[in-house]
This record gives C-alpha cells, sequence and structure tokens, in this order.
C-alpha cells in the first residue's frame, strides 16, 4: 500500500501541528506563570507568618496588608486565621470575628471556607450569640463536614439547657 500525501495534505498537518505547538506553548506559559504566582504567595505567606509576634503592631499590619493584597486565595484565607487566632488571644473576640467574615467572601476552597465558617460560629458562641452561630453553622458545606456541625450544635444547644 502505498500513501501519495498532497500539497494540500502536507499544508493541513503544517497548520494543525503548529495549531498543537502553539497551543502547548500556551499551556506550559501559563501553568509555569500560575505557579511563579502560587511560590511568590508561599514565600510572602511563610515570611509573613514566621515574622508573626502579635505584641508587634507592624506584625499585624503586615498579615492585614498581606490579605488585602491577596484576595482570592488560600493564602489570604489562612492569613485571616491566624490573625483571628492573634485577635483572639489578645481578647478582640470582635475584631476576630469581622476578619473572617470579610475573608469568608474570598475563600476559594471549600474546606478552609467551612473551617472559617466554623471559627464564626465558635467566636459567636463566645459571644453568646447562640442561635447566630447555629445559623452560621449551618452555612458549612460538603457532608465530611456533617459530624462536625451536629457536634458543635449539640455544645450549643447543651449550654442553653
Amino acid at each position: 500500500m502505498n500513501i501519495n500525501f498532497t500539497f494540500q495534505d502536507k499544508k493541513i498537518n503544517n497548520i494543525f501541528f503548529s495549531f498543537l505547538g502553539f497551543t502547548f506553548f500556551l499551556f506550559l506559559f501559563y501553568f509555569y506563570s500560575s505557579n511563579i504566582n502560587n511560590f511568590t504567595y508561599i514565600e510572602d505567606y511563610e515570611k509573613i507568618i514566621q515574622k508573626n509576634n502579635s505584641k508587634n503592631v507592624k506584625s499585624v499590619n503586615e498579615i492585614v496588608q498581606f490579605i488585602e493584597n491577596n484576595k482570592n486565595n488560600i493564602y489570604s484565607s489562612l492569613a485571616s486565621l491566624q490573625l483571628a487566632k492573634i485577635y483572639i488571644d489578645s481578647g478582640n473576640l470582635n475584631d476576630a470575628l469581622l476578619i473572617l467574615k470579610k475573608n469568608l467572601k474570598h475563600t476559594p476552597d471549600v474546606n478552609i471556607f467551612n473551617l472559617i465558617t466554623l471559627n464564626i460560629a465558635k467566636i459567636q458562641f463566645q459571644l453568646n450569640d447562640n442561635l447566630q452561630a447555629i445559623k452560621t453553622i449551618d452555612h458549612i458545606k460538603d457532608n465530611a463536614w456533617n459530624s462536625v456541625k451536629y457536634k458543635f450544635k449539640d455544645n450549643v444547644f447543651a449550654s442553653l439547657k
């Protein structure tokens, strides 16, 4: 069997392989540039957390600035959890609640969303806003979190007697 390609077939093959090569190049460029950004976020997050000193106002302001500059990524959400911990340790429950609620809108991962929601509900429970805590805990998504959700509700109802 002898296969002969005509000029038209070779031209179509050249166009196809050129398009395929260009698409592959775009994919590599996108993958490389997105990973560079992720590494930058990781490095910035690690630097800020390592320098974290709750008694140093500059350190706290750096975390706040990182959160503001990096919305819609996981590291911003993790930094907001760290900042909330600083506020809770210093007795500022309302500030912790505010930062978590603000960052909840920009959380891209469902598990971190659920973790932040759980922490919001815990703070509301500590502030004796039990009904709001129950409403908040109902916003937890994913059935894998049901045991955490029901255990928290059980604790709230037990405190209400």
